[in-house]
């Protein structure tokens, strides 16, 4: 190898052999171009092999190289090097280049996933081979589009899944009503809407009657079924605008906007009927009893916080388990 040209780079180097001519003709870098043309420059270029687990990149520090991948595989990581990889490079890519054309520090971390051989392009050996082959520009073209389009699909599929994180943490995972974080949020921006407006806003807490019974006599799993019907029940029942919630165990939260108390009776009544007149099967078929439900019912009044509404709908919830269940108290 000539070592007329010397670069600043820890580790051992060693001279490009007939394989390694074979990778750098299929590399994305070099494709299209005759090595004959180039290959005094490549011949200045250093080869240099890293142990497994060993830097080639790391953030915040300036490169002055583009790597092309002889042997072995690179993995690039962002933010922590015990991250998961964004992407691993094998045989024939690059790694370096884009903070060699920006003149930026490099922004990931790229590691040695296994033992490597890699060519080192220093910058003015990059713009040597620049200038004396088009075909090299034009490929680093290719490889920066590339890189592009393929972090904008990592960043959508990175938003669909901070999307999806968000449903999950605002979504019961049993009954798939929205949970009391949901809750909080949107029944509080309702009874805004409705104070603004000077419209009526009630809360209905709803609890499974004797629910405890029904799990010791048939198993948590029999509970869940019920559970699930009775969120059924609710979705089939309410109006669009209602809001629901399971709000823990065996009791469910609904908000009503612009409904009345007298209003909120009827809605309540209707719930209730439903939820009594529901089937639940369980084990092949086999139904599961009926359950009826209580329900306490409170209007919103005004610059009332969400804590004390609910703390009112459920006060009326009380009454009405004190009553004899299966009924409706305000």
């Amino acid at each position: 190898m000539n070592t007329n040209v010397k670069f600043e780079h820890s580790g051992i180097n060693y001279a490009l052999n007939a394989h390694d001519f074979v990778v750098i003709e299929k590399s994305r870098l070099f494709r299209d171009i005759s090595l004959e043309s180039i290959e005094y420059l490549l011949n200045i270029c250093q080869v240099i092999e890293f142990t497994s687990g060993k830097e080639v990149l790391s953030p915040n520090k300036f490169n002055s190289c583009i790597y092309v991948v002889l042997t072995g595989r690179l993995s690039v990581h962002l933010g922590n090097p015990s991250f998961s990889p964004h992407i691993v490079f094998e045989a024939g890519d690059c790694v370096g280049e884009m903070s060699i054309l920006d003149g930026k520090p490099v922004s990931a971390y790229v590691i040695a996933k296994e033992k490597s051989r890699l060519l080192m392009i220093h910058q003015e050996a990059l713009w040597a081979l620049i200038n004396i082959s088009h075909g090299v520009a034009r490929n680093i073209l290719y490889i920066l589009a590339g890189r592009m389009r393929y972090n904008n699909d990592a960043l959508i599929t990175s938003a669909r899944i901070q999307v999806e994180s968000e449903r999950v943490a605002m979504t019961d995972g049993l009954t798939g009503l929205h949970n009391r974080r949901w809750l909080s949020d949107s029944f509080k921006r309702q009874m805004h809407r409705c104070e603004l407006d000077k419209l009526p806003c009630t809360v209905i807490m709803l609890d499974i009657d004797h629910f405890k019974e029904v799990n010791d006599q048939y198993g948590h799993i029999a509970g869940d079924r019920i559970l699930c019907g009775v969120a059924q029940a609710l979705l089939n029942t309410m109006r669009p605008a209602d809001l629901i919630a399971r709000y823990g165990g065996e009791e469910f939260a609904l908000c009503l906007p612009d409904t009345s108390i007298k209003d909120s009776r009827l809605i309540s009544e209707r719930l209730r009927i439903s939820i009594a007149n529901t089937t639940t099967t369980f084990e092949e078929g086999k139904p599961l009893p009926a359950v009826t439900v209580s329900l306490g019912v409170a209007q919103m009044q005004p610059g009332q916080t969400l804590d004390s509404l609910i703390s009112a709908a459920d006060s009326a919830l009380y009454r009405a388990k004190a009553q004899g269940r299966n009924c409706i108290s305000e």
